[in-house]
């Protein structure tokens, strides 16, 4: 995948796109931990860790994970939804796992 938003920010600078992207995976593996341990205590952490990586998903074009941040949200401040919350929950670990090894694909092919 060749990521657009990210070559414009950085020039094409293969260097400065392997450390932008590797950390992006850190960042979404760090959501991953994160997800796995959701209780309402952590919510607020969680509405947290969405903000500050919102743009990283502009960046690399993943707007459609937001999506399911925001159901989670949504079902956790309202009544108990922990079946529909494990499902959504299921599905975006699946798409941050296809998106990590996207991002690593792209790391490889970094000349």
């Amino acid at each position: 995948m060749d990521y657009k938003r990210l070559n414009n920010i950085t020039g094409k600078d293969a260097v400065l796109n392997r450390r932008i992207t590797s950390i992006f995976i850190n960042e979404l593996e760090n959501h991953k931990k994160l997800l796995k341990d959701l209780n309402m205590q952590n919510l607020q952490e969680l509405e947290f860790a969405i903000h500050k990586i919102r743009p990283s998903l502009v960046i690399f074009e993943m707007e459609y994970l937001m999506k399911s941040y925001e159901m989670i949200i949504s079902y956790k401040k309202g009544s108990d939804h922990v079946e529909e919350i494990s499902e959504i929950i299921e599905r975006l670990m699946t798409d941050i796992d296809a998106s990590i090894e996207r991002l690593r694909q792209f790391i490889l092919g970094i000349a």
